[in-house]
């Protein structure tokens, strides 16, 4: 349920991805803005990617944000920044093709970073802070 109590915080868990560890929700929302935990391109209800290419685990992760941000009341278009974890940086010229084919326009505030390792042999996770609709 929704707590619309200012400087409430608002817990998503989206039962259209792969569900989370106890330890997090995929997402929470505080004063307009929502803050989604690192995903990795998960074929919902599983834990298995749709391929070992970094390009179409990035393409995955990103309609996996999309469902969460629904949920949560938000959009892609309101996206403020995203954070992209990759474990090889040479992948970095594939993945920003699926960021620029998902944010043609007015693209996001973005970082990305190269990291040893993402859990379950992911080759990229991405994080993002969007602001709610309607606010």
């Amino acid at each position: 349920m929704s707590d619309t109590r200012e400087g409430a915080v608002r817990h998503i868990t989206c039962d259209r991805v792969t569900k989370p560890l106890p330890i997090y929700s995929h997402a929470t929302v505080h004063n307009g803005i929502v803050y989604v935990s690192g995903l990795q391109g998960f074929i919902p209800g599983t834990f298995d990617f749709p391929s070992p290419a970094p390009a179409d685990q990035a393409r995955q992760a990103l309609a996996n944000l999309k469902v969460i941000l629904e949920q949560a009341g938000s959009s892609l278009s309101h996206v403020l920044k995203i954070t992209i974890f990759m474990i090889d940086m040479r992948d970095f010229p594939k993945i920003n093709e699926v960021v620029n084919e998902v944010f043609p326009e007015l693209p996001p505030a973005r970082s990305s970073i190269a990291v040893a390792e993402i859990p379950r042999e992911a080759k990229v996770a991405i994080e993002a802070i969007a602001a709610l609709r309607n606010v």
